[in-house]
């Protein structure tokens, strides 16, 4: 990935070509006067820090377009003043983050393999299902969450969730969750099966659950994942052995990786990334 960096000194709106390089954090370069390219870009928290100092720095924008129109998303950070007079930005480079959620409400007590009957309103959660439906405390606390009584391994499931058409199926997703037990005496998994479209699923494992409330995950990898318009047919999830405590569930759902149109951004070079440091030399406006 190539570019370039340079600066505008306002309020003359005068070019500058800052140049130099922008390295991952705790190794900052930046040198004024000469031109080169950033290479080598890779997801992380980067600094650059301007050589010359400047009363006041007005602004700073990161901007980034590759080729293939999937290329990593660039927010800027912390603007700060170094004692010497010089300025660091610092920059983040991620990937933009899609969200599916799992509501409590819309998961199915599975039974035998399969959706249960209408005698038990098709696995429906409630008060008296298992896993049971309920108010933290009925009184003082109305948050939701699933209950798995102690020994209590049966699984749930949610059904016919739609890929989003922002989803970049080269990426792995990741199931998230947040739990907890009821003790400390059993420390269980969530054993995860992902079915994309029709033909079967995959099982993933989260981290082991503790006795206070933590998000635990598990990764579907990207060979797993099918493309839009394929559907996410089904997410079960199933505790492991927990003889002695309860297993609660707050929340759950679905991290992707999205795609990212970068058409409007500058196409001069298939693959830079920019940025745009404005620089004042007097410590007004």
């Amino acid at each position: 990935m190539d570019g370039n960096l340079w600066g505008v000194d306002a309020p003359t709106n005068r070019a500058i070509v800052l140049g130099g390089s922008f390295s991952p954090l705790g190794n900052p370069v930046l040198d004024r006067g000469r031109r080169v390219s950033v290479s080598a870009v890779t997801l992380g928290h980067y600094r650059i820090t301007t050589l010359d100092s400047y009363p006041r720095i007005l602004n700073a924008i990161a901007q980034v377009q590759t080729a293939d129109n999937k290329s990593a998303h660039i927010q800027v950070g912390d603007i700060t003043q170094n004692n010497n007079g010089t300025w660091s930005v610092d920059i983040f480079v991620n990937r933009p983050i899609g969200f599916i959620p799992l509501p409590l409400y819309g998961a199915r007590e599975i039974a035998s393999s399969d959706i249960q009957n209408l005698a038990a309103h098709g696995g429906l959660l409630a008060k008296d299902s298992t896993p049971i439906l309920e108010r933290i405390n009925a009184g003082t606390d109305k948050a939701w969450r699933l209950n798995w009584a102690s020994s209590n391994v049966n699984p749930i499931d949610w059904g016919g969730i739609p890929t989003p058409p922002d989803l970049d199926d080269s990426q792995a997703m990741t199931f998230k969750a947040r739990a907890e037990m009821g003790g400390s005496t059993d420390t269980p998994t969530l054993s995860v099966v992902s079915s994309f479209g029709v033909g079967g699923g995959v099982t993933d494992t989260t981290g082991a659950l503790a006795d206070a409330i933590g998000t635990v995950q598990a990764t579907i990898a990207a060979g797993d994942v099918s493309a839009y318009p394929a559907a996410l047919g089904g997410v079960e999830v199933t505790p492991g052995a927990h003889t002695t405590d309860a297993l609660y569930l707050y929340s759950a759902w679905i991290e992707y990786v999205r795609k990212q149109n970068l058409s409007h951004l500058d196409t001069d070079d298939n693959q830079r990334v920019q940025f745009s440091l404005e620089f004042s030399n007097s410590t007004k406006d």
